[in-house]
């Protein structure tokens, strides 16, 4: 079944949370296609229902690509009425896993909690690792709290740690130009000391347990340190509270930046901001921890990124 417009449509996409999110407005006199009828739509449930799959594709000029896959997960019967969807993660958070592993490695930690995925993860050792009668969702969240490995999905696709890394993100770097494809921006810098950053060490003693020492804030970056050789927790310390301070020395730019539909960005990739202002002039690489697009009859089609850090070393493909 295939509908060709909606009222509003919402998608939210990022990293920092287990779940992509899609919320489509529907008016009430709305109509769909089967098969070669044209047939108005009497009631919503008749048409949706929780668990159904949904795809959305957005685009110019018919050109469509793929921006949401996922689920309904409920319907707000509300004037338009509003179709909440989730992506893969919806499956995760309603099935059952045990998961017993000794000297467990990041892998088959996530193959045991979602059998069957294609998984694109850390290469690590994560230790001992034992959750019974739990979710998928839930074992995410344990990796994310013990040792900082975020978890989410690409499509069918599951990344872990690799927020920045993910070797399958596109390598073009597209520009975002201020008074060219900059709709709107809330950027501001951002001193040092106001910065927020979290970084997780780990070190594996010889005896194939885990040391584990941590240090900084939630919402903020997030740096992962891992010694594949035993040193002292005191070291550890050390290693981690001296590089916490060098990278809180360095203040940045943080907010949105909303364009148009195209150029296409996913949270984790490098975008590059560009302002040929007579007065100011800029020109810095940041990773995307958040897209939010949104498409409505009065906005049009827009695409939301929030910056994250700066890319320290510079890339050259730009798109």
């Amino acid at each position: 079944m295939v509908f060709t417009s909606a009222s509003d449509i919402e998608i939210n996409n990022t990293w920092r949370k287990f779940t992509n999110t899609a919320v489509v407005k529907m008016p009430k006199g709305a109509y769909f296609q089967q098969g070669n009828t044209i047939r108005p739509i009497e009631s919503i449930k008749e048409i949706f229902k929780t668990g159904d799959l949904i795809t959305i594709e957005l685009g110019y000029n018919m050109e469509l690509r793929t921006e949401f896959e996922g689920y309904i997960a409920r319907i707000q019967p509300t004037i338009p009425v509003e179709i909440h969807c989730e992506n893969e993660m919806y499956l995760m958070k309603r099935n059952n896993v045990d998961i017993h592993i000794e000297d467990a490695t990041v892998k088959q930690i996530l193959e045991a909690a979602a059998p069957g995925y294609e998984i694109e993860c850390a290469d690590e050792i994560y230790g001992d690792f034992s959750m019974a009668d739990t979710t998928s969702a839930k074992v995410f969240d344990e990796l994310k709290k013990k040792a900082g490995l975020y978890t989410f999905f690409r499509g069918k696709r599951l990344v872990c740690g690799l927020q920045y890394s993910d070797p399958k993100l596109p390598e073009k770097i597209p520009n975002f130009v201020f008074g060219r494809n900059i709709i709107d921006n809330s950027l501001e810098y951002i001193a040092p000391e106001d910065c927020k950053l979290k970084i997780y060490g780990r070190s594996i003693r010889d005896d194939g347990t885990v040391l584990t020492y941590d240090k900084g804030e939630e919402g903020g970056d997030v740096e992962r340190v891992n010694f594949r050789y035993q040193i002292s927790k005191e070291d550890l310390k050390s290693v981690i509270d001296k590089k916490y301070e060098n990278l809180r020395s360095v203040g940045g730019y943080a907010g949105d930046i909303t364009s148009f539909g195209f150029p296409v960005v996913q949270h984790g990739q490098t975008i590059r901001v560009l302002d040929p202002g007579i007065y100011e002039k800029r020109d810095s690489q940041h990773y995307v921890d958040e897209v939010k697009i949104q498409v409505s009859a009065s906005g049009g089609y827009r695409r939301i990124c929030k910056v994250g850090k700066f890319v320290t070393q510079k890339k050259l493909l730009n798109a």
